[in-house]
């Protein structure tokens, strides 16, 4: 008997057993589909039909809940196009502990919203997963909308075209509207707008590269963006028309700011610290027109470090200022508001973005 023969044999008796194999690893690997269609309306009468705490909870425990399907470990939450844009939330949604994408269909298509009333809101997204991603939606009118507040173990978050807003955590708290501690992700095209809370971002232990970063008009009774034992980066960030106490503290970590515009905020303490042993990173970076005193404080040991292009002159609220002479060899602009910008010394890229001309 030829070996082809023998071969073609072993095909057909391994045949079942591959095919068994197969269809375990695409069950393992394929995300299940929950699909919500009702927006939370307790005077909305539609028995059968999957809420987004349902959702979550499908997902969490792999099996049905509500009206909605169980999940399979790795799961997607969509909204129907047809129903209401906003998702009307009672009380705390679950906290995610299973690997899920939340995908929405558009910042002013889904809403989830917590309640009006202050003294009566909760938290929004509170997360434990390994992996979760949310694109696509709006957080508003909760505590802490998008939080992962856990020392132990570590999670990675992907944000795609999320806005927050009119979130309020507690007065005098260490919280705020977001609170990532050990997560690690790729954020992109995220806004925060007309928040309220003792901090906007208070970030602890995480690893966070954030891309089109957007803070505009919130108010924060203390510091701005607090960082903690972080790598963080802010690409093509903008900062503009912030009120509250103080802008950036940074304590043994590293903040690299590329590209980005900080201008119009009001800061009654407008102190950039840097602290044990933290390193702020500054390339082609605009900071200017700020309100209040500002400048860039040391305490104990930190690091600036310039990469170049920076332009920081001008923070007590004129019109932005260009420094008298040359830049420095670093070309760093970096001086007093007393010589006006002239037209065609400070160029705007199709991006938007100020940059100083080479």
């Amino acid at each position: 008997m030829s070996k082809s023969i023998y071969r073609h044999r072993a095909y057909l008796a391994l045949g079942p057993l591959v095919a068994v194999v197969m269809f375990l690893s695409a069950s393992q690997t394929s995300a299940t589909l929950i699909r919500v269609d009702h927006n939370g309306d307790p005077y909305a009468d539609n028995p059968g039909s999957c809420q987004l705490a349902d959702a979550i909870r499908a997902a969490n425990l792999d099996r049905d809940q509500g009206g909605c399907r169980g999940g399979s470990r790795v799961d997607t939450i969509v909204f129907d196009p047809d129903m209401p844009a906003v998702i009307q939330v009672l009380g705390d949604l679950p906290l995610i502990t299973s690997d899920l994408t939340i995908e929405g269909n558009g910042v002013h298509a889904t809403i989830i919203r917590g309640s009006q009333f202050r003294g009566a809101r909760s938290d929004l997204i509170d997360f434990l997963a390994a992996r979760l991603t949310l694109r696509d939606l709006t957080l508003t009118y909760g505590k802490t909308c998008l939080r992962r507040s856990y020392p132990g173990g570590e999670s990675e978050l992907i944000l795609e075209r999320v806005l927050i807003s009119q979130c309020s955590s507690d007065e005098y708290s260490a919280s705020a509207p977001l609170v990532f501690e050990n997560v690690t992700g790729k954020i992109s095209d995220l806004t925060l707008r007309n928040n309220h809370g003792s901090m906007l971002m208070n970030l602890k232990g995480s690893n966070l590269e954030f891309d089109r970063l957007t803070l505009t008009n919130n108010l924060h009774d203390g510091t701005m963006l607090f960082v903690v034992r972080s790598l963080v980066s802010l690409d093509k960030a903008r900062i503009e028309g912030n009120e509250g106490l103080g802008p950036i503290e940074l304590s043994a970590g590293v903040l690299r700011m590329t590209e980005s515009l900080v201008s119009e905020n009001e800061w009654t303490n407008g102190h950039i610290t840097v602290r044990n042993d933290g390193a702020l990173h500054l390339r082609e970076t605009v900071i200017a027109a700020n309100r209040q005193h500002f400048d860039i404080h040391f305490d104990i040991e930190g690091v600036l470090r310039s990469l170049g292009g920076n332009f920081i002159a001008n923070n007590e609220g004129a019109e932005v200022g260009l420094p008298t002479g040359e830049p420095n060899a670093n070309r760093d602009w970096v001086g007093s508001p007393t010589a006006l910008l002239l037209p065609g010394e400070f160029v705007r890229t199709a991006n938007g973005y100020l940059r100083m001309p080479n």
